[in-house]
């Protein structure tokens, strides 16, 4: 109840802060932690197909890569 109570007049106090200083509501919300980030999860596919051994070993620096990271005696090489 008290940290509802707490919340809304933090909003409230943004909202006005918002009004009176013409900033931008959403990104003070954010900045205040009124509003969740929405952060995207990242799948395995996309991570294989981006930073994975097939596609290091597609371009010369990708190459240099897998290179310094043997020779620094890296167990996993890439993802």
């Amino acid at each position: 109840m008290l940290g509802r109570l707490l919340l809304d007049f933090k909003e409230h106090c943004v909202i006005i802060h918002a009004i009176i200083h013409r900033d931008n509501l959403e990104k003070l919300k954010t900045k205040f932690g009124i509003m969740k980030k929405t952060l995207k999860t990242p799948t395995k596919i996309k991570g294989k197909k981006t930073h994975g051994f097939r596609k290091r070993m597609s371009t010369a620096d990708g190459r240099k890569v897998i290179s310094n990271r043997r020779a620094k005696g890296r167990k996993r090489l890439s993802v």
